[in-house]
């Protein structure tokens, strides 16, 4: 016998089929389209069932030892094993034919996309959606090997240390020429005049000796100016003192010599002139340094331990994310373990700007703006409010107490929570 079928039924179908297609030839997704568009073809319920939904994807690539720079390629191979296997474990679940799953995770409840019946055009689409995922994780990391290899092959080279710098030598005069006086054998550099502390620093006896011109027969000889003091501990070299017929005194021609024989480019070293101990109290009391000195006190190491085996505690615990100016707008985030406080608030202030789209994600690391300075955290499990501010990274020391608490009371089974939920409302610095 042949089946009953329903013939509105299968028309209604071939017509969603037919959009679903259309749609993905148009380019309706691709890794530089919102994560919001993703969420409507799927016809996902709200951001908070997609959020879910990201999570368990990218938690599923990375159980089942998916390289992420593997999927960012341009080989589609790898997003197709992992998109195909991923279905094959959860695509029933969202789009197949139970209704209380529909009504759960779904905007409509007919078959606008079903299971398996629409089971290509969804893993098109959860490719795609990998690729955006793997190429804005890898980004970061392709931008700064880009950057090193530029600057590497832009670095100008620099001499040898055991080469100094070659100045331009004056050529041998004739016997009936007048030798060149010693002041003009270099233009002069305006430096700082040598204090007291300079005593105490020990230069390159190399970098110290210059060429000079014989006032007598006009040859190049090399020396030492006896202006360059050595350290206690390196044996003083012998100084060659040469008669010039000249009026000016011993302390004027010791300047001189001082000026025409210092190093274009100074070694870098602890080398400090008058002015730099007024410019260092300068700096010292500076606002700036004040406020790091502060954040220093703020941000102790505080010893956290994790249970060695969280299994799926980490996939259900995630932040919800709010602007305070826009409290109906919520975005999802999983559990992550940021390195400090403004890695927190910066990748907070990404979600709500929908910067998920790599360019712009860019473009806001390049302008180096911070919209926010602090944000309002409510533990949903437990009711405890507090703040974690830009730069003070012991608050975020203390989320991660609470949630690492939380978790063990879980794992002992003192705790029933369903979720660990993390509200999260992102201040603006005029609402401070």
């Amino acid at each position: 016998m042949m089946p009953n079928t329903d013939p509105e039924r299968h028309t209604e179908r071939s017509k969603s089929e037919d959009h679903l297609k259309n749609l993905l030839e148009e380019g309706f997704l691709s890794q530089r389209t919102p994560y919001n568009r993703f969420q409507n073809f799927l016809d996902l319920k709200d951001e908070i069932v997609f959020g879910s939904f990201r999570r368990k994807l990218e938690s599923y690539a990375d159980q089942h030892k998916y390289q992420w720079h593997e999927m960012a390629g341009d080989d589609p191979r790898k997003r197709n094993a992992c998109a195909t296997r991923f279905l094959a474990s959860y695509g029933e679940e969202y789009w197949g034919d139970r209704p209380e799953r529909r009504e759960k995770y779904l905007i409509t409840i007919e078959d606008t996309c079903s299971w398996p019946q629409d089971k290509k055009q969804i893993t098109e689409a959860v490719e795609i959606l990998l690729l955006k995922i793997s190429r804005g994780k890898t980004k970061g990391k392709r931008a700064s090997i880009l950057q090193a290899s530029t600057s590497s092959s832009t670095e100008p080279t620099k001499p040898s240390p055991a080469q100094p710098a070659q100045r331009i030598q004056p050529t041998k005069p004739t016997k009936t020429a007048t030798p060149p006086p010693a002041e003009t054998a270099a233009p002069e550099t305006p430096i700082a005049e040598p204090s007291a502390q300079t005593s105490q620093t020990t230069r390159p006896v190399q970098l110290a000796q210059s060429s000079r011109v014989d006032a007598h027969d006009g040859h190049m000889e090399l020396l030492t100016p006896n202006h360059v003091k050595q350290d206690e501990s390196i044996t003083p070299q012998p100084t060659r003192t040469i008669v010039r017929p000249t009026e000016v005194s011993h302390s004027t021609q010791e300047s001189n010599i001082n000026r025409s024989h210092a190093p274009r480019n100074p070694v870098a070293g602890p080398v400090a002139g008058p002015v730099a101990e007024p410019v260092a109290q300068a700096r010292a009391k500076s606002p700036s340094d004040r406020h790091r000195i502060q954040m220093r006190r703020h941000n102790k190491p505080v010893k956290i331990g994790f249970p060695e085996n969280p299994g799926a505690l980490d996939q259900r615990t995630y932040f919800l994310i709010r602007e305070e100016s826009c409290p109906a707008e919520a975005r999802s985030l999983g559990w992550l373990m940021f390195k400090s406080s403004s890695e927190l608030i910066d990748r907070m202030e990404c979600e709500v700007a929908d910067l998920g789209d790599p360019s712009a994600r860019q473009l806001r690391e390049e302008s180096q703006s911070t919209r926010f300075t602090y944000v309002r955290i409510h533990l949903e499990w437990s009711g405890l409010t507090f703040v974690i501010r830009r730069g003070v990274d012991q608050d975020l020391q203390e989320l991660v107490r609470h949630v690492s608490c939380a978790w063990h009371a879980e794992e002992q089974g003192k705790s029933r929570a369903a979720e660990f939920r993390i509200d999260a409302i992102l201040k603006d610095k005029e609402t401070e």
